[in-house]
């Protein structure tokens, strides 16, 4: 017997289009369950390439849509605005930047050497705090 994800066919049937819970309670397990595995390791996306951000999107849109029970033709912006849930790039701009913050703060000499904002940049390089 194969043990599966966190995405489970169970976990959709719970959140999906045909489930019998109402739509609080559907953000809620998204807000408790989902968005805290996609969220793991935020700080660092922004050193990701765009294709692998792209595909946590995508499965972002996909159960948001669900949750819904959005047409194929409603816009991903209109269901975040209406649900009241930030965009991915909203979330890893605050976390990213929540977390250099934090790295500042702290008393280890060795990450005050970190480069500040207002640095140059070579190779057009991303940071985190840029997306």
């Amino acid at each position: 017997m194969k043990i599966g994800g966190p995405m489970t066919k169970s976990t959709l049937l719970v959140i999906g289009r045909s489930s019998p819970l109402s739509i609080g309670n559907k953000i809620l397990l998204y807000k408790s369950l989902i968005t805290p595995i996609w969220t793991y390791g935020i700080q660092l996306y922004g050193c990701a390439c765009k294709s692998n951000i792209a595909i946590i999107k995508r499965c972002q849109y996909k159960i948001l849509q669900e949750i819904v029970d959005a047409s194929w033709y409603v816009i991903n912006a209109m269901i975040h605005e209406d649900l009241g849930i930030p965009t991915m790039q909203e979330v890893i701009h605050a976390r990213s930047v929540q977390h250099r913050t934090k790295l500042h703060i702290r008393p280890n000499p060795l990450l005050h050497n970190i480069p500040r904002d207002n640095v140059l940049r070579r190779m057009k390089r991303r940071w985190p705090a840029d997306m």
